[in-house]
């Protein structure tokens, strides 16, 4: 009853907005019901959204206007990156003939996930969890996280890998499942797989952390003539070629936010 409400509220926005913060600042016990409607309503204002100037999510617009004429064979491999889910989805709403629905399903997981940590770690206390909540959105650049698509997925789905991981303790298939699949969505996630890795040994040493941080670039400015000659096989073998590439062009030929990033 309370899905079909909210379904049914939705159909007259903003009607569904007002409907969807009341029930999460009144109603705890029907809190966890409402994580979907919260990144149902972020999905339907990016699938709504257009850029108004070029940015990622055009790039990407113009990825599935390519993309959408190939054929199945193709699918895992068109961006030749090895980043094969990706790719997959990619290719899959290209063939939806929408590209609005890319940024659709990719804010309705950043939200949904985020919105049920918070809402989950609040358990009953009403107020905290309305208050983190609010806090939340307002926190998370919605134009950025709009355009970003790939990154911010990636991180979304990497957050909840490490919450069931070092919240819950749920160390099964589906956490290790959540830790690989972002992997595949975008490169970054190694690092963050790595990092975790890490956390055991840098809990016992902390300089280790540190001196990993600032050895960084170091190691790919004085390194990347060899580090480019490495081949490796497979998908991984082309994910972390493309990573050395990109690590090194970050440092040399981009912002200097790109760099500290």
């Amino acid at each position: 009853m309370v899905a079909l409400t909210f379904l049914t509220a939705f159909l007259i926005t903003p009607v569904g907005m007002i409907l969807l913060g009341t029930a999460a600042a009144k109603t705890p016990s029907v809190r966890r019901k409402l994580v979907p409607f919260i990144g149902l309503m972020f999905g339907i204002i990016g699938y709504c959204s257009i850029p108004l100037r070029e940015i990622d999510i055009s790039r990407y617009f113009a990825q599935l206007d390519y993309i959408r004429k190939l054929p199945v064979r193709r699918s895992f491999n068109w961006a030749n990156d090895g980043l094969v889910i990706k790719n997959v989805v990619f290719w899959l709403i290209s063939k939806m003939n929408d590209n609005n629905l890319l940024p659709f399903f990719s804010l309705f997981t950043i939200y949904s996930i985020m919105s049920y940590i918070v809402v989950d770690i609040s358990d009953e206390r009403t107020y905290e969890a309305a208050l983190l909540l609010l806090l939340q959105i307002m926190l998370i650049p919605f134009y950025n996280t709009f355009s970003n698509v790939r990154n911010v997925t990636c991180f979304a789905i990497l957050s909840y890998a490490a919450y069931r991981d070092l919240y819950h303790k749920k160390r099964d298939i589906l956490t290790i499942l959540l830790y690989i699949i972002p992997c595949y969505i975008h490169m970054a996630g190694f690092v963050v797989v790595l990092i975790r890795l890490l956390i055991p040994l840098i809990a016992k040493m902390s300089y280790i952390g540190t001196a990993v941080t600032f050895s960084i670039p170091t190691v790919f400015l004085g390194l990347y003539d060899r580090l480019r000659n490495i081949t490796l096989p497979g998908q991984i073998g082309k994910i972390i070629s493309r990573g050395i590439w990109k690590a090194y062009a970050s440092l040399v030929r981009t912002s200097d936010y790109a760099q500290e990033m």
